[in-house]
């Protein structure tokens, strides 16, 4: 299989020069292939699903890298697909075999240690679950999303024995991303609906035989951002190593737009100032920022209001967002707060006034689950909801993932998971590249803050994961217990 060329200078490293990554044209197709082939599945086209499968097993063959990329892509239902397209989750298919692998390759004591940090992770979560009023069989729906980065061990397996780049990987990737932020573009902007990226949430569902688009209809859909958050993956190598041509930051720029999502947008913005530049510049870069935004929220204010459910917003969500924070300083009572990002503090008050009430401040109400509980007291209705018809909801979810792990472990199972990252890093921070880890999490921690990609659900830890797993193979010739490599073709090199 042909995949990407680089050429480079050989007298020149890569940390010192920036070069232009050079995509052929068979990792176009190839990635182009694969993605219309899960997008089909996204749309209960369900033959597509055999190409998806059938691509990976090649990939397996012929070029692992491709391969992890496109077992990410399937496991975590990033936008393409849902978890619930399939009578089994993929991501309950890929723990499986986790879990079984981590039985097998346990030699390297970097894997060992890895393992114990998630193993007492997930116990730790399991005991603070065990103060919750929810039966444990219940809990165990949730709480396995929380381990989901023992998905970890896949990428160290299947490169077992075979060598490992992490520049190769990272130009492998190059071809999916853009290819999402082109889907988004031509869903957002040009169809209005979704059909190439058709698992983002919508008014209805979107099938094969009944798209949800209007196209050529130019108003303005949002794109809720899943099939984004792969790029994560890509933004320390770009601000380190590479350089992208005019075209392919505008494909990005616009796709980040078509998501209309502030959280996403200026957290893939922030960390690529920051590794790129460093924290002056990404200071500078918040008041020039903010300079913009000052301007964006007039030009908003001239533009129709857009009413969502119960919530009236501005067309751009700038005048909208930033009147939020004028209304809280305002604010008179719980209702007022209410309306503040969007509504969330509407979702988070009651949660967090049962907690006040039955004194579960340590430990929260455990890992509920919006449609299997069992605990009627933990059925509200929500007087916060304008909308009545949906004020009845179970205390589970709210959309600010710190808040979310709050409420579901409390104060210990908060502080449990800052520990569990930290760890993580430690055992990794003297490997080479190993801010590479960091700057994925710092992207998670940030979309989080908006509900998104958050280090509790599958679509975070997965790519944390794999984040996680690159940097430990592209040093694990200084590390011990790994098995000898074997070559592999060279899929990548570097361009000026």
């Amino acid at each position: 299989m042909h995949s990407t060329a680089i050429e480079y200078t050989k007298s020149k490293s890569l940390s010192s020069e920036r070069v232009y990554p050079s995509i052929t044209r068979q990792s176009w197709i190839t990635a182009l292939a694969f993605m219309l082939s899960l997008s089909l599945t996204g749309l209960l086209f369900y033959p597509a699903l055999i190409v998806s499968i059938a691509m990976m097993a090649k990939a397996y063959r012929e070029n692992r890298y491709n391969f992890i990329i496109m077992l990410l892509l399937f496991g975590g239902s990033y936008g393409m697909t849902k978890d619930t397209t399939l009578p089994i989750k993929a991501y309950d298919i890929c723990l499986i075999v986790s879990v079984i692998l981590a039985f097998i390759f346990i030699k390297a004591p970097i894997v060992k240690r890895t393992l114990t940090i998630i193993v007492g992770y997930g116990i730790g979560l399991l005991i603070i679950a065990s103060f919750s009023a929810e039966l444990m069989s219940i809990q165990l729906y949730t709480w396995r999303n929380y381990i989901a980065f023992i998905l970890f061990i896949i990428p160290i397996v299947v490169f077992s024995r075979k060598e490992f780049s992490l520049h190769e990987f990272w130009i492998a990737l190059m071809p999916y991303v853009l290819l999402a932020c082109i889907f988004y573009i031509i869903d957002g902007f040009i169809l209005c609906g979704n059909v190439l990226m058709p698992a983002t949430a919508a008014s209805r569902l979107s099938t094969f035989f009944d798209p949800l688009m209007s196209p050529f209809s130019f108003h303005l859909f949002r794109k809720y951002p899943p099939g984004l958050f792969p790029m994560v993956l890509v933004v320390y190598p770009v601000a380190k190593y590479y350089k992208l041509r005019v075209w392919q930051w505008a494909v990005i720029f616009m796709g980040l737009m078509a998501s209309l999502t502030f959280t996403v947008i200026t957290g893939f913005f922030a960390a690529y100032i920051f590794f790129r530049f460093g924290i002056r510049r990404l200071f500078q870069t918040i008041l020039i920022g903010i300079m913009a935004m000052v301007a964006g929220y007039f030009i908003d204010g001239l533009l129709p209001e857009v009413k969502k459910g119960d919530v009236i917003e501005s067309k751009l969500r700038i005048k909208s967002g930033v009147d939020q924070f004028f209304e809280l300083m305002d604010a008179t009572d719980d209702e007022d707060i209410a309306q503040f990002a969007s509504g969330r503090m509407a979702q988070i008050l009651p949660k967090i006034e049962i907690i006040s009430d039955e004194g579960r401040q340590l430990t929260g109400l455990g890992f509920l689950h919006p449609e299997k509980n069992t605990v009627n007291r933990y059925v509200i209705t929500n007087e916060y909801y304008s909308d009545i018809s949906e004020n009845e909801e179970v205390a589970a979810l709210v959309e600010v993932i710190p808040v979310q792990i709050y409420i579901s472990t409390g104060w210990i199972g908060l502080i449990l998971h800052v520990i569990f990252l930290i760890l993580l890093y430690l055992l990794i921070r003297r490997l080479k590249e190993s801010a590479y880890f960091i700057s994925v999490i710092f992207c998670c921690v940030w979309f989080g803050l908006g509900g998104f990609c958050g280090l509790i659900y599958v679509h975070g830890l997965l790519i944390a994961a794999v984040a996680f797993s690159a940097v430990i193979l592209n040093s694990r010739s200084s590390l011990p217990g790994f098995p000898k490599t074997t070559p592999q073709p060279i899929y990548n090199r570097f361009h000026h």
